[in-house]
């Protein structure tokens, strides 16, 4: 990397695990792509966060072309749905959720609200990821499926 600015300060990788064991990740998670056990459904995430990565966008533009009529075309896509997708073809695919992210208390802006209002914590953080709805992307027949049928 080229920086034309001198450096004055360097980080290296922090050499312990920051995670705090508080499961809110698996909690928020909408694929259940991490389990308690600390385990990783790479797919899982994959195909729900990246969808317009994938095969995704040629699946939509397939549906626009399949469709008889706008109201055709709104009955199989929500407004959400052609936001995302619009939104990736304007400024480059996003991210669905990342609400593992949102969620973890392991840094120092977060980590003090959490540690002294877990409770406050859980219901402002974590709450309105589990209740919003949305459109979840899995592979058909995967453990991800099962989970989101549950």
């Amino acid at each position: 990397m080229l920086v034309d600015t001198e450096v004055t300060e360097q980080h290296f990788p922090i050499d312990y695990n920051p995670c705090l064991e508080c499961r809110l990740c698996v909690a928020a998670c909408p694929v259940g792509a991490i389990s308690n056990d600390g385990g990783f459904n790479f797919l899982s995430c994959y195909t729900h966060n990246y969808r317009e990565f994938m095969g995704g966008f040629t699946d939509w533009v397939e549906t626009i072309a399949e469709s008889s009529s706008a109201k055709d075309y709104r009955r199989k896509v929500t407004d959400g749905e052609s936001t995302s997708m619009w939104q990736s073809v304007a400024f480059g695919p996003n991210y669905k959720a990342a609400y593992c992210l949102s969620v973890c208390p392991a840094g120092e802006d977060v980590i003090a609200p959490f540690l002294t209002h877990r409770s406050e914590f859980v219901e402002t953080m974590l709450r309105p990821l589990q209740q919003k709805v949305e459109t979840i992307y899995v592979q058909p027949n995967t453990d991800a499926e099962e989970y989101v049928a549950r």
